[in-house]
């Protein structure tokens, strides 16, 4: 069980890193370059049978992150890109201005659009700014590496790696908590004056 906590962890943990450095690279060229993928597939609406286009995508965009899907009439195929159901990437120039339409409200970078128009379209838009996701995906590297210095600093300084328990009276095991000493610990030498 410990070595499965353990593959979890450093999992967890690289995944969160490769994110990280991925959004610290896509932020300044979502100014430059506006990246999306969408999944749109045709269906039936529920309301009044008529054929529709069910979509979901991600589109990074002026320094944030673009979360949609939604549904439009058939009557909008034409004039809606992608023109065809399925799976698409697109790399675009971005906008040179942000559209305030359908917004229903903003806060810090993050946003939240709506778009109903009866039976032509409904669409659904969460806004999130790249640096909510960097510090997202930058704890569990953060608390890694301040384990890890925190370890090493009681490492060199006679302390137990568990507790921090000053072992320089007993280097080869923690009396306070009973973890042996690592083997490549320096022992302290105990001198005893008359």
């Amino acid at each position: 069980m410990k070595r499965l906590l353990h593959l979890l962890r450093n999992t967890v943990l690289i995944l969160s890193l490769l994110l990280c450095l991925a959004a610290i690279i896509m932020w300044p060229r979502s100014y430059y370059i506006a990246d999306g993928i969408s999944h749109g597939r045709n269906a039936y609406s529920p309301d009044d049978g008529s054929l529709i286009r069910r979509i979901h995508g991600i589109e990074s965009n002026r320094g944030h992150v673009q979360l949609g899907f939604g549904h439009f009439s058939s009557l909008m195929f034409k004039a809606v890109s992608p023109r065809d159901e399925g799976t698409h990437v697109s790399h675009a120039s971005p906008p040179l201005h942000e559209s305030s339409g359908g917004l229903v409200w903003s806060h810090v970078g993050f946003a939240y659009k709506r778009w109903d128009t009866p039976g032509m379209l409904s669409l659904r838009a969460l806004t999130i700014p790249y640096w909510s996701i960097i510090l997202l995906f930058a704890i569990a590297p953060a608390l890694w590496l301040i384990k890890r210095l925190l370890r090493s600093r009681r490492l060199s300084s006679n302390r137990c790696p568990t507790c921090g328990y000053d072992m320089r009276a007993t280097p080869s095991r923690c009396p306070e908590c009973g973890t042996p000493a690592p083997p490549n610990a320096p022992t302290a030498r105990v001198t005893i004056s008359p």
